[in-house]
């Protein structure tokens, strides 16, 4: 015996049965996708967030460090040994100190210290 079938079951055979039950999956299927779109924007709002807090974080590591590097050159100049590098002290190249004045190293000393991985000073 041949059972008879609807339009709509012609066009989604053996699948999702009767249009009634066609409705149902769309519709649970619509709200899964919501679901789904909601995490998603939830995980990349959390991403977003962790690169700017990263950043900030790595914008005030750096204006510590500056702030540390200029207070060790000015320890250094009232020593009187401003414009003398820590490494080999020989005098520091005026257009280093006038690129950087708070410079306490000339830049083959400097790259030697950042190569140790001591710190990042300029």
């Amino acid at each position: 015996m041949i059972a008879k079938t609807t339009k709509d079951q012609a066009i989604f055979p053996g699948h999702l049965g009767e249009p009634k039950n066609i409705k149902v999956s769309f519709a649970n299927f619509l709200e899964i996708s919501f679901i789904e779109a909601e995490r998603s924007a939830d995980l990349i709002d959390r991403a977003n967030e962790s690169a700017l807090l990263y950043n900030e974080f790595a914008l005030e590591t750096f204006r510590l460090e500056r702030i540390a590097q200029a207070a060790h050159a000015y320890e250094r100049a009232q020593k009187g040994m401003a414009g003398i590098c820590e490494g080999c002290e020989k005098p520091i190249p005026s257009e280093r100190l006038e690129w950087n004045p708070d410079a306490t190293r000339c830049v083959k000393c400097q790259e030697e210290y950042e190569k140790m991985g001591r710190s990042r000073q300029v």
